[in-house]
């Protein structure tokens, strides 16, 4: 199987419980949130993009967070360097992968960032650097999707 089949049945079947009827609509969502994982992960594992799209909102494409974080991967557009960063086009599956790949990039470059710090550590603790549960969730979400997979750990 390809890794976009893979990332998709992953993303599917973690999702179902929330979302039960899983409408042809929100099977497209997810085929194309799959897509974009696999088309714009650029460095990063996109088992981790995927686990992130899960632990923020079950991979809701369109959400908005109380805070007017966007996307499935839950990004706050004015953090991002760099011009056409909207909350509209990070709620598109390719603009919250893009804005993930860019923030975790922003993350590993800041040169005030501990040595001692993963920079997953500031992303997932919600840009306050002291995520190593928040971290260690992500990375028992990333095992969890690659079993429902049946990828290889």
């Amino acid at each position: 199987m390809t890794l976009r089949v893979l990332i998709f049945s992953a993303l599917y079947l973690a999702t179902l419980p929330v979302h039960r009827d899983h409408s042809t609509e929100r099977v497209i969502q997810v085929h194309a949130l799959a897509d974009a994982i696999v088309e714009h992960h650029g460095d990063e594992d996109p088992w981790i993009l995927a686990a992130l799209a899960v632990k923020e909102t079950m991979a809701t494409t369109t959400k908005v967070g109380r805070l007017k974080e966007c996307g499935a991967m839950q990004v706050m557009h004015w953090h991002l360097r760099g011009p056409g960063w909207s909350c509209a086009y990070l709620q598109t599956p390719e603009g919250s992968v893009r804005a993930a790949v860019q923030s975790i990039k922003q993350w590993r470059d800041w040169p005030g960032r501990p040595a001692d710090v993963d920079p997953w550590w500031c992303y997932a603790s919600g840009n306050s650097c002291s995520g190593k549960r928040a971290t260690r969730r992500l990375f028992s979400w990333r095992a969890d999707l690659k079993r429902l997979a049946g990828a290889p750990l």
